[in-house]
């Protein structure tokens, strides 16, 4: 495979894996928010500690951006990793021999031997 091709195979993984983490972030993020509102809500502030809340949901935003931005980072690596490793060349398809190798078989005319 040529280098343009590894590029665009590794953009479209690290688009893909990105999409996915970023939306199961967002959604995260919105839904941990939407808790901590209706526990305050149900809770009335009225304990001794109403920024002990606070200071537990930043800190829970924090660790969910840090988790996105390394998952982000290795979808990256994993990206481009998967493209360079030419996943095709294993099985490849001789037609001017009729040979199909890989997995340790040839066929020629119809018939299947070890090598």
């Amino acid at each position: 495979m040529n280098k343009r091709l590894h590029t665009r195979l590794a953009l479209i993984i690290i688009g893909i894996a990105a999409g996915i983490v970023l939306i199961s972030t967002i959604s995260v993020i919105l839904t941990t928010h939407y808790h901590f509102s209706l526990y305050q809500a149900q809770a009335g502030m009225t304990h001794e500690l109403p920024e002990l809340n606070y200071h537990l949901e930043q800190a829970l935003m924090q660790t969910i951006n840090w988790t996105c931005i390394v998952a982000i980072v290795l979808a990256v690596f994993l990206g481009f990793y998967v493209a360079k490793t030419n996943f095709g060349t294993s099985h490849s398809y001789d037609a001017s021999r009729g040979t199909h190798d890989g997995r340790g078989m040839e066929y020629e005319s119809g018939h299947s031997r070890e090598r």
